[in-house]
């Protein structure tokens, strides 16, 4: 397991051609990557303003209480439904990505 925190440092939308890519990296440098879908183009807004700024700091070692503590921030309970949950799984994969590669492990 990893003893040290991983402080999630940056978290990007990017795209490639037709497909579109959540960048995760950590303070050490570490990327994790995840796809998103078609629509990430539309939900960009929410990412960016609603998602985002809620892990940048954060410990990614303790992904299952961020993404709990997403879903208050900024009463972003209020938007409860596809658009805000794509985003926080686009971030949520991408994270996983980045602790499997810290650990050696495959995520998929």
């Amino acid at each position: 397991s990893i003893k040290s925190p991983v402080k999630i440092a940056s978290i990007e939308l990017l795209r490639g051609r037709r497909n579109y890519f959540v960048r995760t990296r950590s303070a050490d440098g570490t990327v994790g990557v995840a796809v998103t879908n078609s629509r990430a183009a539309y939900l960009y807004p929410i990412l960016q303003q609603l998602v985002i700024p809620y892990f940048i700091g954060k410990d990614a070692r303790d992904l299952e209480s961020l993404i709990d503590g997403v879903y208050v921030y900024r009463s972003n309970y209020k938007l409860s439904g596809v658009a805000l949950w794509c985003c926080v799984a686009w971030v949520e994969f991408s994270l996983l990505d980045l602790l499997g590669k810290m650990e050696g492990k495959p995520v998929g």
